[in-house]
């Protein structure tokens, strides 16, 4: 038997040209709709120092091995995500990997990966729809 989706780590390039982490906020916002717990690596992207890098990648690994599943959004090329993927597939845990439909050149470490669901959303509303469909299999 599956184990039930509760737990979800959300994933999605936070550091863009305008630190506008919009894309992974409607994740969330969605995941909680469907009432699933999120956890994310929505950290303050205005700290710069060594600190602040080992902090990050030590609490988005925690946030990772406290999840259920990881739900990444990949609409935009991200190092981060791609490893935060990876660690998520060493815990053997279930990846929903979406993108818009307006995204171009996902990578190919995604979509050659049988073990990454990967699904592309018109709206926010079909993302939705994707989510459900996806912890409800």
């Amino acid at each position: 038997m599956k184990k039930k989706i509760r737990v979800v780590y959300a994933a999605s390039r936070i550091q863009s040209v305008n630190n506008n982490p919009q894309n992974l906020k409607s994740l969330v916002k969605i995941c909680q709709s469907l009432g699933l717990k999120t956890t994310s690596g929505l950290w303050n992207v205005n700290i710069k120092s060594e600190e602040r890098n080992r902090l990050v990648f030590e609490g988005d690994k925690k946030l990772i091995d406290s999840a259920d599943a990881t739900i990444a959004d990949v609409s935009s090329p991200s190092l981060g995500v791609g490893w935060e993927l990876a660690y998520s597939q060493s815990k053997r845990l279930p990846i929903l990997a979406v993108a818009s439909i307006k995204s171009k050149n996902i990578s190919a470490m995604i979509l050659g990966n049988p073990y990454i669901s990967f699904k592309r959303y018109k709206s926010l509303k079909d993302l939705k729809n994707i989510i459900k469909e996806w912890i409800n299999k």
